[in-house]
């Protein structure tokens, strides 16, 4: 009998190793069923619409095709000017490769880890800026979010210094900003190599049952594919 090839990750995110390892909330079986069988989640949620919505707006209020602020925006008036200003990218999809140089977005041969963003810039010669924009709480985990942004922005950044991330939450009106010197990327490079190890060598993607089975799409209490 021919044997079944086994799937694995051979590409990593943030969001697939957060469904994966988060101590908090990941599941190697949701992430398997989101990311590798391609199952749908069912129906977005009202929190997630919302926030498309809302990141929607923002991309077109930091490109100029809306001319006033929306009312979702307004604890980030002054901010949201400062982009439309200094004429930052918004939405901006970057990916390197294993040996942590820039590739396409979309090369599906060579991209090893993708970031998206909201918007970026550089306001010196020397350093550059990096946001994501959340809606809903704020939670512990962006941090790590900041160090990827970091280090693909030193990769598609190569002339600068400095990267300083910032994560914007559009509905407390607050800033958690991070800041990354070059010195940094080696330690930083080496932190998660380490830290995907789980995701990428994964070929049971056994379930982790927990509190948060409740609130997951696949979970039996939804007529999910899961057990738990």
């Amino acid at each position: 009998m021919p044997t079944k090839p086994v799937k694995m990750f051979t590409a990593w995110s943030f969001s697939r190793w957060k469904d994966h390892s988060s101590p908090t909330d990941g599941c190697p079986y949701r992430a398997r069923l989101k990311h590798l069988d391609k199952v749908a989640e069912g129906p977005k949620g009202p929190a997630l619409i919302r926030g498309e919505q809302i990141h929607k707006l923002a991309e077109e209020y930091v490109k100029g095709t809306i001319e006033v602020i929306p009312t979702e925006l307004a604890l980030f008036k002054k901010e949201f000017a400062t982009l439309r200003k200094k004429k930052a990218t918004p939405e901006g999809k970057w990916a390197v490769d294993a040996a942590w140089g820039p590739v396409d977005f979309f090369d599906w041969e060579h991209a090893w880890l993708r970031v998206v963003l909201d918007a970026h810039f550089k306001p010196t010669k020397a350093t550059a800026l990096v946001i994501d924009y959340k809606t809903g709480k704020i939670y512990g985990d962006n941090k790590d979010q900041m160090e990827l942004y970091a280090i693909a922005g030193f990769a598609h950044y190569p002339e600068v210094d400095v990267v300083n991330t910032e994560l914007w939450y559009l509905d407390q009106g607050e800033i958690k900003k991070e800041t990354f010197s070059r010195g940094n990327v080696k330690t930083l490079k080496k932190k998660w190599l380490q830290k995907i190890i789980p995701l990428m060598t994964d070929r049971k993607f056994i379930p982790r049952p927990g509190d948060y089975c409740s609130r997951c799409a696949y979970s039996a209490r939804k007529n999910g594919p899961c057990k738990y």
